[in-house]
């Protein structure tokens, strides 16, 4: 999908001349500025880089590209960005992308990036650092005409306004959509449609490997709104497989509710997702598949945050009670909503801060507490004594506001079990790292 980057660079630089260096020093102003008549086009570098140690080994992180951001006649808004990734994962991200592999394709795949390639698979020890490369391009094409508003591109289609999501979250890839959306003085209502990446394989072909299916996506949304203050939605998403030859069609509904709230330093936001289609199937399948609670306490240079959120079991799976197979919700081998997949429950905590005019300090609390997986998903749907607890710490030190650049120190301790074993005892691991960060839109 990098035509669609490359296409939104060629659209914001036809036309335009590069103007000539001021006097502004090279760090503090953009790198390259095409802008001219009709048209303003920045083009600034992207980096995360870091490199640290802990119990379980060595760890590193090189994350860099480019991103660009472009208004043509100022109605049309085009931003993008190309990544290139390669590291050996923090415990966090290692212990994820192992529980959600599939080991006997042989597949991982990163939160927000899809499937990625795992350089030390056949040597992968659960609780060690995985080593991955991956890469991955994002652009968006905008236009606001009084409350009328069109948007295209290759990205994340985060839903609501929590960390995490009951529909559809910024952990799963990036995928092709374009959606419209129209705002009334009391009421909103918007769509999208795009295309994802099943978990299937067709059958082999003129290609060395065969292909994974393609997932045909829907979104539809109405809601009420009260000034800033409150707005509510009721939601429709709809996945229907593109079959292989003459295989069955599989089609998948899900949606549910959300609201947001603000009231002075406070703001809060909630989500409950369900099954459209289970009220006409006898196969006992769960209405309910899960919600999400989230709060937060906004202070002049800090804020407070906490989050409930639960994936019912079965939510996402592939399979029903009575044993028939439907679309399991997954985009390019990650979860669409919750983190680490459905028959989860996570509650989670943060605190971050500003001191002085380039220091911060943040601090993150997760624990993800798994269900236990019965035939009978309703009443057995209990917690298991089985959990991970996930602490981070990190603190930063603004070195270029403009861009913006920081010297990051982190400390991650994550304790663990792995979820492919049974009985299987815990992990601990704790690791530190320094690094130059830059990272675009906060993944």
């Amino acid at each position: 999908m990098r035509w669609l980057v490359l296409a939104g660079l060629w659209v914001g630089f036809s036309g335009v001349r590069a103007q000539e260096a001021d006097s502004t020093r090279w760090w503090d102003r953009d790198l390259l500025d095409f802008s001219g008549d009709g048209a303003e086009v920045l083009v600034n570098p992207f980096m995360d880089l870091r490199i640290g140690g802990g119990s379980n080994g060595t760890v590193f992180e090189n994350n860099r590209g480019a991103r660009f951001e472009a208004v043509i006649d100022g109605e049309w808004r085009v931003r993008g960005t190309l990544q290139e990734r390669q590291g050996a994962a923090d415990p966090l991200t290692s212990y994820w992308a192992h529980a959600t592999s599939d080991l006997q394709a042989g597949t991982v795949a990163l939160p927000g990036w899809g499937r990625a390639k795992w350089i030390d698979r056949t040597s992968y020890q659960p609780g060690t650092p995985l080593r991955f490369d991956a890469s991955r391009a994002t652009t968006t094409l905008e236009r606001q005409v009084e409350r009328l508003e069109f948007r295209a591109g290759l990205d994340h289609q985060h839903e609501g306004s929590g960390r995490g999501s009951a529909f559809w979250s910024r952990n799963a890839a990036p995928l092709p959509f374009v959606g419209l959306s129209r705002k009334g003085a009391k009421w909103h209502a918007g769509g999208w449609v795009g295309s994802a990446i099943g978990s299937e394989r067709g059958p082999l072909g003129a290609t060395a490997e065969s292909l994974y299916a393609r997932q045909r996506v829907s979104r539809v949304g109405v809601g009420m709104h009260g000034s800033e203050r409150w707005s509510t939605d009721v939601l429709w998403y709809r996945m229907a497989r593109v079959p292989f030859g003459s295989e069955s069609r599989y089609v998948r509904h899900w949606g549910g509710v959300q609201g947001a709230f603000s009231r002075g330093p406070f703001s809060g936001y909630f989500g409950v997702s369900m099954d459209w289609a289970a009220c006409f199937r006898a196969d006992g399948s769960p209405r309910w598949m899960g919600e999400i609670l989230n709060v937060n306490w906004h202070r002049p240079n800090s804020l407070f945050w906490a989050e409930w959120h639960r994936a019912r079991a079965g939510s996402a799976s592939s399979i029903r009670l009575d044993g028939s197979y439907q679309l399991p919700l997954l985009h390019s081998a990650t979860p669409l909503a919750h983190f680490w997949g459905d028959g989860v429950s996570t509650l989670s905590c943060g605190w971050s801060a500003k001191f002085f005019t380039h220091w911060s300090v943040r601090t993150q609390f997760e624990q993800v507490i798994p269900h236990r997986n019965s035939g009978n998903i309703g009443p057995e749907n209990t917690w298991s004594s089985t959990k991970v607890s996930i602490m981070t710490l990190s603190c930063a030190r603004t070195l270029s506001t403009h861009w913006p650049i920081a010297l990051v120190a982190e400390i991650q301790y994550v304790e663990g079990h792995e979820p492919s074993l049974e009985n299987a005892p815990y992990f601990g691991s704790i690791t530190h790292s320094v690094g130059l960060s830059h990272k675009i839109h906060g993944r």
